[in-house]
């Protein structure tokens, strides 16, 4: 059976060929880590400049204590959101696409 990497939870797992289908909406085509190549159009994505929680935490802030890997570190969930002024659309590392 084929297998490929694919990344879930923010860590790389093996899965079946049959997980890079029409039913996951396949992320081979979508996803770089699941064999999406990449172009030379491609643009990198960065922070949102000047960006803060409201609570005069930014992106730096995440990085360091409650995101990794483009999600909250386990515990952490409660820091994304509304609440928190939306990390996750606006650091890389909570999970900016």
């Amino acid at each position: 059976m084929a297998v490929k990497a694919m990344l879930q939870n923010g860590v790389r797992t093996v899965v079946p060929r049959l997980a890079r289908r029409a039913t996951y909406n396949h992320p081979e085509t979508n996803c770089v880590v699941c064999g999406k190549t990449t172009t030379a159009h491609a643009t990198t994505v960065q922070d949102t400049s000047g960006w803060t929680n409201g609570h005069n935490h930014g992106c730096e802030s995440y990085a360091a204590k409650w995101c990794e890997n483009g999600g909250a570190k386990a515990g952490s969930e409660w820091t994304l959101g509304a609440t928190y002024n939306h990390p996750e659309a606006n650091c890389v590392v909570c999970g900016k696409q």
